[in-house]
């Protein structure tokens, strides 16, 4: 029995023994690694896991609770991982700002906001200049030559070695219905600007100068009335022997110019009578300084014109060219007064009106209005003809605009002298007679006064 007990003993000790065995494997088997956490820059161990653990108390085997210690990995191993795990927070915070970036508005820097309104000006300009230079090709073919967005850029007036730029200025009756005279030129004039002292004179040339029609070194004029005559009828003859070229006679002519002057004449412009009364209308009249040797002032009977010596205000455009005609020709009953030397008293009132144009133009700011301008232009159409350019007009408006004071006018009448040939009542250099045909044509000392005048 005892044997027996004893052999009992040993086998529940050895199946306590396999218990126990098996209960420590199966603890080992669901024991794990605790897993590793990284959240927000942090490692936090997972906590162990509790296991009984069995003890032996005689027979009976009994169960402990038992901490099982993690595995802890190496520092280099940790810092990698913490490397990858910073990363890829960092990415996906980058991911949130782009989203939410995409859903705000993008904020445009200053500079990108300057660069935005003055490309908008750039367009805006260049749209008004194509605008404005439409609207100057179509209304400045019949007055200037060249291109009409020159106008914008300018270039400089031709001048002399004196910074002369001088211009002869015409005019003629080609719009008069009925008038027997329309082509000749009863209206000369020279304006010449210096534009070093910024001034500008003005001087006329007698109609009735007896002239030989052939200018110095060229070929023969064989006009209607003639080879010589008044000079009155040379832009007539060069538009007969130029086949009606306006621009060709109008050169001749101002070749005829030079010849008497002694001046280069760099510029021509040609008027009719519908021109002058256009203009000063266009300006909202003038005001004219009118002369006369009467202190009645002016009567005229061909003109049918009467007007008080001195200023006289508000004076519109058929008012002005009345009194550039007046010449007390004597017509119907006569007893005109105001006027005795004719022509020369003609001439006188011509420049003042040519003052007062200028005066008015520049004061009103009718020039830097680019559309008055135009208008005026446009209201010329083909009463004007020049061969001053569109960059030149720019040119001489600024050159016009910065000339201190009134245009001077020379006087001219004392150096010519009067004479006739046949009936004809003709004006001669002075000191020249029709006795001597080359003190007829001797204008050197015309010239000197000139040069004298203009240098002052």
């Amino acid at each position: 029995m005892t044997k027996r007990k004893a052999g009992r003993a040993k086998k529940r000790v050895r199946k306590t023994e396999m218990a126990k065995n098996g209960v420590e494997k199966e603890i080992k088997l669901e024991v794990k690694a605790p897993e590793v956490v990284f959240e927000k820059k942090k490692i936090e161990i997972g906590v162990p896991e509790v296991v009984p653990e069995v003890k032996e108390t005689g027979v009976v085997s009994e169960v402990k609770e038992t901490e099982v210690v993690p595995e802890v990995k190496t520092e280099t191993e940790a810092t990698k991982v913490t490397s990858e795990i910073k990363t890829k927070t960092e990415t996906k915070r980058s991911r949130k700002k782009i989203k939410s970036g995409m859903k705000q508005k993008v904020k445009t820097p200053l500079w990108a906001k300057i660069l935005i309104v003055v490309l908008s000006l750039i367009i805006v300009l260049m749209v008004s200049v194509a605008i404005f230079g439409y609207m100057l090709l179509s209304h400045t073919a019949n007055v200037f030559k060249g291109n009409p967005m020159d106008i914008l850029i300018g270039t400089e007036l031709a001048k002399d070695e004196n910074n002369l730029t001088n211009v002869l200025i015409f005019g003629t009756s080609e719009d008069a219905e009925g008038h027997g005279g329309e082509l000749l030129t009863d209206s000369i004039l020279v304006a010449s600007i210096n534009q070093e002292k910024k001034i500008s004179k003005i001087f006329s040339i007698p109609r009735d100068l007896w002239v030989n029609y052939t200018v110095l070194g060229g070929d023969v004029m064989n006009c209607v009335v003639g080879t010589q005559g008044k000079i009155n009828a040379t832009y007539m003859c060069a538009l007969s022997e130029y086949k009606n070229n306006k621009d060709q006679a109008s050169r001749y002519f101002a070749k005829k110019i030079s010849e008497i002057t002694g001046l280069s004449m760099h510029y021509y412009m040609s008027l009719d009578w519908s021109a002058l009364k256009t203009v000063v209308d266009e300006l909202g009249k003038i005001d004219v300084d009118v002369y006369a040797d009467d202190e009645r002032g002016i009567h005229d009977s061909c003109q049918q014109l009467d007007l008080p010596r001195g200023m006289n205000y508000e004076m519109d455009g058929k008012t002005a060219l009345k009194l550039a005609r007046a010449r007390n020709a004597g017509c119907g009953e006569g007893g005109d007064f105001g006027l005795s030397r004719s022509n020369f008293d003609r001439e006188v009132n011509q420049q003042r009106i040519f003052n007062a144009i200028k005066s008015k133009a520049f004061s009103t700011g009718i020039l830097a209005n680019p559309t008055k301008t135009i208008r005026l232009i446009d209201s010329l159409g083909n009463n004007v003809k020049t061969n001053i350019t569109m960059a030149e007009v720019r040119t001489l408006i600024d050159i016009a605009t910065d000339l201190s004071g009134e245009v001077e006018s020379i006087p001219t009448a004392e150096e010519f002298g009067v004479g006739r040939i046949g009936v004809q009542s003709i004006v001669l250099p002075r000191g020249a007679s029709v006795l001597s045909e080359s003190s007829m044509f001797n204008y050197g000392e015309f010239q000197r006064y000139l040069r004298s005048k203009l240098l002052e």
